[in-house]
């Protein structure tokens, strides 16, 4: 089993027992918070085995010119000498789930634009991913408060990743 399966698996067990500790303890904001970062960790894990598995096709560089190559190793790419760098560059996380999920559907020969990053489903994991950003980098008490409105835009952009994006791309 390569460690980027390994990696997933543990973050998933992790917010499965988080997730099993808010449901024990409805209302804790602590737990909340935790489950949130939980799962955000967990699908920065996937997304990283997602752009993992496409690095290690065979297919990688014949489908993927040298700027997707560089997006997908999150690395810059000199536009001089025209090569990927060792200096790194981040995507956000929109453009993370977005061109790691297009780029594994391409390498398993799927159609990406089959992957439904628009309307409101899309729009709600957008929402989940600014209550992370606030309970992360928080400026206030208040940022750390989730509530029940806040946690159930989280839980359905997770339904939504896992049964409507993730499935299509893993068997």
């Amino acid at each position: 089993m390569s460690e980027y399966v390994k990696l997933v698996r543990r973050l998933e067990s992790d917010l499965e027992e988080v997730g099993d500790l808010l449901l024990k303890n409805k209302g804790n904001e602590a737990l909340e918070c935790s489950y949130i970062r939980a799962l955000f960790s967990t699908l920065e894990g996937i997304l990283f085995a997602f752009r993992i598995e496409v690095v290690e096709s065979d297919k990688f560089k014949l489908i993927f010119d040298l700027p997707s190559q560089a997006k997908i190793l999150e690395k810059k790419l000199d536009p001089n000498n025209y090569c990927i760098t060792k200096k790194t560059r981040y995507l956000t996380f929109k453009q993370a789930v977005k061109y790691s999920c297009r780029s594994l559907a391409r390498v398993k020969g799927k159609n990406p634009d089959d992957l439904p990053f628009k309307g409101p489903d899309w729009s709600n994991v957008l929402e989940a991913n600014k209550i992370r950003d606030r309970i992360t980098h928080p400026k206030s008490v208040d940022d750390l408060v989730i509530g029940n409105d806040g946690l159930e835009v989280v839980m359905k952009a997770k339904a939504w990743l896992r049964e409507e994006v993730f499935s299509k791309l893993v068997e």
